[in-house]
């Protein structure tokens, strides 16, 4: 009687071992689904955040954190994102500052292209005017010296000529006054009276003075009258 009854309680024991096992079991199956699914959800919590956590603790099981050491983890991650957000707001406004001088200084510096290109274009179009006054001023002095030797040379070769021509008169009325001195020297004394008288009236025809003129006249007329009664 002992023995059944020793067996059964052996035989209960060994069911309440199994029944606890089972229940244990069950408990870690629990717990381990509740670790991972708590793991996944804080994982996806900070998927924003990635980049600021720590590449130690990137491959942690988030779900075995206890829920105060998660919270500051999560609220120094929140700080880190905070920092690095001001940070690139700076930068942000930095580069702005930057691109805004960047395009002020490029303004200004086409701006003065233009103002310089504008100035040496005025320089060199003053300079070209200028240039052209002064060809156009030499060019007029020289005309004027061309024109002038033009005229000096032909007022020279009139000047030659009519000397010449002088000359050759003066020469020919030589030669033929000669040669009627000649003539007349072996003509008779009324013939030569004659050529004098003529002598005089061309003589005449060279003088500009009346008194003279008629002195020539009166005297080729006395010569005529004598001559006359020869």
């Amino acid at each position: 009687m002992n023995d059944l009854i020793k067996q059964e309680t052996e035989q209960l024991k060994g069911l309440e071992k199994s029944k606890e096992a089972a229940r244990k079991a069950e408990a870690d199956r629990i717990e381990a689904e509740r670790i991972n699914s708590l793991n996944k959800e804080r994982r996806e919590s900070i998927l924003n955040l990635w980049q600021f956590l720590p590449e130690k603790n990137r491959n942690a099981n988030f779900g075995t954190w206890e829920q105060t050491y998660w919270d500051d983890v999560v609220s120094d991650l929140h700080r880190s994102k905070a920092d690095y957000d001001k940070e690139q707001a700076e930068i942000k406004a930095e580069n702005e500052r930057l691109r805004i001088e960047a395009e002020k200084a490029e303004k200004k510096r086409i701006a003065d292209e233009k103002k310089q290109a504008a100035k040496l274009k005025a320089e060199r179009d003053k300079a070209a005017a200028e240039s052209k006054k002064q060809a156009d001023i030499l060019k007029a002095e020289q005309d004027k010296a061309s024109a002038e030797r033009l005229e000096q040379e032909l007022k020279l070769k009139t000047e030659r000529e009519a000397r010449e021509k002088l000359e050759r008169e003066a020469k020919e009325k030589a030669d033929r006054e000669a040669a009627e001195l000649k003539k007349a020297a072996k003509a008779p004394d009324k013939e030569k009276l004659f050529s004098v008288a003529t002598k005089l009236r061309n003589t005449k025809t060279t003088v500009k003075s009346p008194e003279a003129k008629k002195a020539l006249e009166d005297a080729a007329l006395i010569l005529e009258k004598i001559a006359g009664v020869m």
